[in-house]
């Protein structure tokens, strides 16, 4: 069922009649006072349409879905509309040209849209909430949480992205002073962000990403079943990684100390120092990433079977002083370069046609 909010008085349709502003309550509109106002759409006996006006501000608003097998509830803010204090689960709220939609708080599929001229203010998203800004629609002071998802077209400001929240910056969008603080920044070409400074230390990232850019410190990260994205201006320290995480480390990004073990991977195109890659892992230093001071470590096994890990030089990467134990293997791809090799016994190391590498 759908509500609409905007300058004209409103009017809501039931069995034929028409009603006076007044309280709604489970889906049906009663005389009185704005006071608390709860939307569900658990029972069939809802009106069909309603117009709020623009003159009034509605407080505390509820949405609620009890029944999948009923329309879910929408409201849509019209020019001169307001709603504060909202409560979304399992519904839709579209903030339309001139419409503002305050501390708006999204969980459990509910879903904004600030189309073109609306603004948002004070929003919150929690686990599976999706917030989308609209190009020409601006979001103002957004913090997100667990399992939710931001998208930007227009212009938002002041977000925090936490712990397994999504923030995309699409072309043409513009995000500035983004708290990076536990979720991840996605920005694609032609946006425009802003971040401001956050240390985070101890993070855990079991089943979830994470990103760091201009201005965002990791330390002591633990990353398993997810991934940890060093992007431009972000640094890492002392990062481990475990079985099925990834090390991305982007271009102008920074990493040091990092140990990526059994089923890991590390993704080089920025800079990174001292790591270790032990049983079972891998790494990759991409084309314009460096590498230095890398040891890849491996084992005796019985019978004399050696197992080890994997590092691959790719065109236009950079390695400088690494050593391979037994068991291990390095390759130097076309236009590759290693300098400083250490190569112990059963290592295995390749040189491609075009690769280029010198021994300690």
């Amino acid at each position: 069922m759908d509500f609409r909010i905007g300058k004209k008085r409103i009017k809501a349709i039931y069995k034929g009649e028409n009603y006076i502003p007044g309280l709604m309550m489970n889906g049906r509109l009663w005389h009185g006072s704005p006071g608390k106002v709860t939307f569900t759409s658990g029972w069939k006996g809802q009106p069909d349409t309603a117009t709020w006006g623009g003159d009034k501000v509605y407080y505390n608003i509820v949405m609620k879905t009890y029944d999948e097998s009923y329309e879910e509830t929408r409201i849509h803010v019209d020019s001169g509309g307001i709603i504060n204090n909202t409560i979304c689960r399992n519904g839709y709220i579209n903030v339309l040209s001139g419409g503002v939609a305050n501390s708006t708080n999204l969980r459990a599929s509910g879903r904004v849209l600030v189309s073109s001229g609306g603004v948002a203010n004070d929003t919150t998203v929690e686990y599976g909430g999706h917030f989308v800004v609209s190009s020409g629609g601006v979001a103002y002071n957004t913090i997100q949480t667990d399992l939710e998802h931001m998208v930007v077209y227009g212009s938002a400001d002041d977000i925090t992205v936490n712990l397994k929240g999504l923030l995309t910056v699409n072309s043409g969008g513009t995000a500035t002073n983004i708290k990076e603080n536990g979720g991840c920044v996605s920005v694609y070409q032609g946006a425009s962000v802003t971040f401001v400074e956050n240390t985070l230390s101890g993070l855990n990232l079991s089943a979830c990403s994470a990103s760091i850019h201009s201005g965002t410190t990791a330390i002591d990260t633990v990353v398993s079943s997810g991934s940890l994205i060093v992007g431009s201006g972000g640094s890492a320290y002392n990062t481990t990684v475990d079985y099925r995480g990834t090390l991305a480390v982007g271009k102008g990004g920074v990493a040091n100390s990092a140990v990526i073990n059994a089923s890991a991977y590390l993704s080089v195109a920025g800079i990174i120092d001292n790591a270790t890659v032990n049983i079972g892992g891998s790494a990759n230093v991409l084309s314009t990433g460096t590498a230095n001071n890398v040891t890849l470590l491996g084992s005796g096994g019985s019978n004399g079977i050696y197992s080890g890990c994997k590092l691959t030089v790719s065109s236009g990467g950079t390695l400088n002083n690494a050593t391979v134990y037994g068991g291990c293997s390095l390759t130097v791809l076309s236009g590759g370069t290693a300098t400083n090799v250490t190569s112990r016994i059963l290592a295995n190391i390749v040189v491609s046609s075009g690769g280029y590498i010198t021994y300690a």
